[in-house]
């Protein structure tokens, strides 16, 4: 008993290093009205990635479940009701940042006490929500939604629609809206507990309630293997609090070959990022051509970025992903990274070329820094980039 203690005193120390970095959420704000605004039980409070928080759904003291939607500004704290709302009043739901800015909004419970099968879509550009008509995760309450750094979303535990608490674990694909419940589960069922993404990119499952006990113990999900384990060890971790903030792992993986033209890109981080830093401006993806149009998008609360081509990459191509001026929930600057990978497929004609790569001193007269151009020029060997490159120092 003093072990499990112990242990779990420790656990709470190191989650602290995580979520001290992510900005103090007010409990009350002044809305459009002029009223305060409540929380409410069950709502859910998602940050976006320009820094706003998404406050959805809850129940009111009078026991309704309600449909409001509304939005916390990251500079004021003003809460502003959205003239959106849910198409279904829910609460205990789960509400996740996807990898292209869209929040799923999944399961919770509606104002006929049952589980809320409806899955809505909420996008934060128009401030609309839409329903997700086919490939939804099955819809559960009391549950959590995580984002991995591939882009999938690992739902956990909870309840399911006949009142049945759950062990499962579901992992769903938002891309090819395709869903596949893992072989592998929680060792008891849990519900209203925590799932944080760790910075080797596991999820801790911490907190909550379960059947056999009041508090289940503490368990880890590997994502590379699909395995559950309980945790033990508080220093395997990898949390730190001080320290700058760096991006511990990036999808490709730098100088990966091969990779399909349709490959999601993301970057996982040492600790929470301010997610408002990570943008257009402070990370680029360039091609042969120069800088590609891309929507860059921060999640998990600024453990996670993705960058998506506006158009898809060109097939048999170099590309060169750059970090550069993001900063943490500090204000402290992150740490400068770049990865380079290139496509699988054969080359467009425009490209085939093999002519001998430029040196990385005439790299440099397209914009490109150095550090980066020396890698680049390695892999012009086979893929070399246009004429502005050829230019002789």
């Amino acid at each position: 008993m003093r072990t499990q203690i112990r242990i779990g005193l420790l656990v709470t120390a190191t989650l602290i290093c995580v979520l001290s970095a992510q900005a103090a959420k007010p409990q009350r704000a002044s809305g459009s009205s002029g009223q305060d605004q409540s929380v409410l039980s069950g709502q859910s409070e998602t940050m976006l990635p320009n820094g706003d928080v998404l406050i959805a759904g809850g129940m009111g003291d009078d026991g309704l479940v309600q449909s409001t939607l509304s939005m916390r500004d990251s500079s004021t704290h003003a809460v502003v009701k959205l003239a959106s709302k849910l198409q279904s009043p829910r609460a205990w739901h789960s509400a996740t940042v996807l990898p292209d800015g869209g929040v799923l909004i999944l399961g919770g419970i509606g104002r006929d006490g049952n589980v809320v099968t409806v899955v809505e879509l909420f996008d934060p550009q128009s401030q609309t929500v839409a329903t997700l008509a086919a490939g939804a995760p099955t819809p559960r309450a009391f549950h959590t939604a995580t984002v991995l750094t591939d882009g999938s979303v690992l739902v956990a535990g909870g309840v399911s629609q006949n009142g049945v608490a759950l062990k499962s674990l579901e992992l769903w694909d938002p891309r090819h809206k395709s869903g596949t419940v893992l072989p592998a589960h929680l060792s008891e069922t849990r519900r209203n507990h925590s799932a944080t993404l760790l910075p080797d990119g596991r999820v801790l499952f911490w907190g909550g309630k379960g059947a056999e006990t009041t508090s289940p113990a503490d368990e880890i999900f590997d994502p590379q293997n699909q395995t559950i384990a309980q945790f033990t060890d508080p220093t395997s971790l990898g949390i730190s609090a001080s320290g700058i903030a760096e991006v511990k792992a990036s999808s490709p993986e730098d100088g990966a070959q091969n990779i399909p033209v349709d490959a999601l890109i993301s970057m996982r981080f040492s600790k929470p990022v301010l997610m408002s830093s990570v943008n257009g401006r402070t990370v680029s993806l360039k091609g042969p051509g120069g800088a590609v149009a891309a929507n860059v998008v921060a999640a998990e609360n600024g453990m996670l970025a993705f960058v998506t081509s506006s158009d898809p990459l060109l097939p048999g191509t170099s590309y060169a992903v750059t970090l550069s001026g993001a900063e943490d929930n500090s204000g402290n600057s992150v740490a400068f990274f770049e990865f380079v990978f290139s496509t699988s497929g054969e080359a467009n004609s425009f490209f085939r070329h093999r002519a001998r790569p430029p040196p990385a001193s005439a790299i440099v007269k397209c914009g490109i820094p150095p550090q980066i151009g020396k890698r680049i020029a390695s892999l012009l060997r086979l893929n070399p980039f246009p004429t502005c490159v050829h230019r002789k120092a």
